[in-house]
């Protein structure tokens, strides 16, 4: 006999969740400083602030949306590192909204609440909530993305997708997957193709990112174009070449930091009937192939991938009695 909850108390579930959660950050986690890029980003949201220009008399190599997200919460409440870190907070609340719902509304109410707890609760999120890099922020846009594609709600995926692109470029293999996913349908064993719903996913997309991108290419000029785009094409060339070991030891550190939910996710693979979720599986695998191409690679880079995994982990406990 499988344990049961109601809706209201799912929900009442998932709110305490989050503010134990909360609790916990502020408490203990948001009290440790580190010296890390978040700086960087921090100078380059107040330089904004006081009428500098990023790509022009700032150095800055991402996409700017996070770099204007931050620009925002000084604008407002001055240079407040509670308040700066609270952005990243922010979206990876953000991020357990999307996958509750996304387990939830495919899996049961058991599978949503443990979602839930597995993300938020996990070693990596607890580290890195309290950090600045962009990572947990494209992330959230992404699983939004994610979720507005599995209720065929193409056009606003493809316009969350480009927000994603507009924080950070490794956006892409997601994008590609999910550019498939409304092209194709596997259905009673046929393969069936359908463009309607392909390109309101692309014209969502081109929507946001071109004019937004039009936009900053006539504010900044090239700098905008070189600054991002050129130099993350082009940078491989200067830069040095990690070893294939080096870049299995970053994918054994997130492993070895979240052994739970790597262990899960091992055994939902033997689960036959999980298969019409193995859009999340597919992306796993995927975006590993992709990051593993990569001539530089960090931990955060893993960051973007942990919502598949717990809704991988989702789908097994879902089946458990």
């Amino acid at each position: 006999m499988k344990l049961k909850f109601d809706k209201k108390t799912t929900w009442i579930a998932f709110v305490l969740i989050i503010i134990s959660f909360l609790a916990i950050q502020y408490a203990v986690f948001f009290r440790i400083f580190t010296l890390t890029d978040d700086m960087t980003y921090y100078y380059i949201g107040k330089s904004i602030t006081q009428g500098s220009y990023p790509y022009r008399e700032i150095m800055a190599v991402h996409p700017p949306l996070y770099y204007y997200l931050l620009a925002l919460s000084i604008k407002i409440f001055g240079v407040n590192f509670l308040v700066l870190k609270s952005i990243t907070l922010f979206s990876v609340i953000i991020i357990s909204f999307f996958l509750f719902k996304i387990a939830l509304e495919n899996f049961n109410e058991i599978s949503a609440i443990l979602s839930v707890i597995l993300f938020l609760f996990s070693s990596t999120v607890l580290q890195y909530t309290q950090g600045s890099n962009g990572a947990l922020e494209t992330t959230a846009f992404i699983i939004a993305a994610y979720y507005f594609l599995t209720k065929k709600r193409f056009f606003i995926s493809g316009a969350l997708f480009a927000f994603a692109g507009l924080t950070r470029l490794y956006f892409l293999p997601f994008f590609i997957i999910c550019f498939f996913y409304s092209l194709f349908e596997f259905k009673e064993a046929k393969l069936s193709i359908h463009y309607k719903p392909t390109l309101k996913f692309i014209l969502g997309f081109l929507i946001v990112f071109l004019s937004v991108n039009i936009f900053l290419l006539m504010k900044y000029g090239k700098g905008f174009y070189t600054g991002v785009y050129l130099y993350q094409a082009l940078g491989g060339l200067i830069r040095a070449q990690y070893s294939f070991s080096a870049k299995l030891d970053s994918l054994w550190f997130i492993i070895g930091s979240n052994p739970i939910l790597f262990l899960l996710s091992f055994f939902t693979l033997c689960f036959k009937k999980l298969r019409p979720y193995s859009i999340y599986v597919v992306t796993v695998i995927v975006y590993i192939l992709f990051v593993f191409q990569l001539k530089e690679i960090f931990v955060h880079y893993y960051l973007v991938i942990l919502p598949f995994i717990v809704l991988i982990c989702g789908m097994l406990l879902s089946n458990m009695p």
